[in-house]
């Protein structure tokens, strides 16, 4: 008698629906260093160590504020220890056992396109200012539980110590003594805030809170540029102070974001299904606007060459 066959377990996809070509759910460690998502760098290789080795500049603080990220959630601070081994592996040349060694480290992986934009928004303000410490305060991480853990493995550590920053021809997101000759050759300062305001590519602004929704709904500056380019927009109004505002819907991400007329500043990103209306802010009785058709260049019609053409003699009637 035949037995029936077992229903078989659904099988979840390798990679969601809109997942980018290219982009890691998982970290891996490689020629340029450590990374996960759509290239996003968590620690770079440094230069060559004893032998000719390559070793990990890790930055214990940015590693996990961006793991957290991925994750959604705090980030042990043990997982530094499978990702130190990892790297004491790749040393070695062994870069299958060293990416084995990530695989059971548990490590965040990035189950959802959201968690991919949220680390690529998060990289960007870190790249232009924003501390991990200030980062992870954003993700309301305990910190105290870091600087312990961080006093063991690394010895001596204070968070208020300069680091090297990337592009000072030594190895950089390695804290340094504030008396270093390295702290004085190359001006290094402690960790700066971001700027009050700063810009997208395009020139819109983004100030404080701005940047603050840009980690929360995953949106990078060229995302915000790309909704103002080819979202759908409606007609809204400031909140604060009555003005004209538009809300434009990012095709990709399907985030809202509401920018003030005048002064172009951003001044709030919404979730994607998030039923605005009237008392969200849409001016009433607005409906929801296509893009503009993209700009194209008007070329002239070709102008056909003058052909010269024999004069039209009028036939000469002579008398008979």
């Amino acid at each position: 008698m035949a037995l029936p066959s077992a229903a078989p377990h659904p099988v979840s996809p390798p990679y969601p629906a809109g997942w980018p070509a290219g982009a890691l759910r998982a970290v891996a460690i490689g020629e340029a260093g450590l990374v996960l998502g759509a290239g996003t760098m968590l620690a770079p290789m440094g230069r060559d160590g004893p032998g000719g080795a390559r070793e990990l500049a890790l930055d214990p603080e940015r590693v996990l504020a961006l793991l957290s990220v991925a994750a959604g959630r705090p980030v042990p601070v043990r997982a530094l220890e499978g990702i130190a081994s990892a790297a004491r592996h790749w040393s070695c040349g062994d870069a299958a056992l060293a990416n084995l060694r990530l695989v059971f480290a548990g490590l965040p992986r990035l189950e959802e396109p959201v968690a991919l934009h949220k680390l690529r928004a998060a990289d960007w303000l870190l790249a232009n200012g924003l501390t991990p410490r200030a980062l992870m305060r954003e993700l309301d991480l305990d910190m105290s539980a870091l600087d312990a853990a961080l006093s063991c493995a690394f010895g001596k550590y204070s968070p208020d110590q300069p680091r090297v920053p990337a592009g000072n021809g030594i190895e950089s997101g390695r804290w340094i003594g504030a008396r270093s000759d390295a702290a004085v050759d190359h001006g290094l300062h402690p960790p700066i805030r971001l700027a009050a305001n700063t810009t997208t590519p395009n020139g819109i602004i983004l100030n404080a809170k701005a940047q603050k929704d840009m980690l929360k709904r995953g949106m990078t500056p060229k995302q915000i540029d790309d909704a103002v380019r080819s979202g759908e927009r409606i007609d809204a109004i400031n909140k604060g102070t009555g003005g004209p505002a538009t809300r434009y819907l990012n095709p990709d991400t399907g985030v809202s974001v509401v920018i003030d007329n005048t002064p172009n500043e951003v001044l709030h990103m919404g979730e994607p299904g998030f039923e605005y209306g009237a008392e969200g802010g849409d001016v009433p009785g607005a409906v929801m606007r296509p893009p503009p058709p993209p700009a194209s260049s008007t070329v002239a019609p070709p102008v056909e060459p003058l052909i010269d053409e024999a004069p039209v003699v009028p036939d000469i009637i002579l008398p008979p």
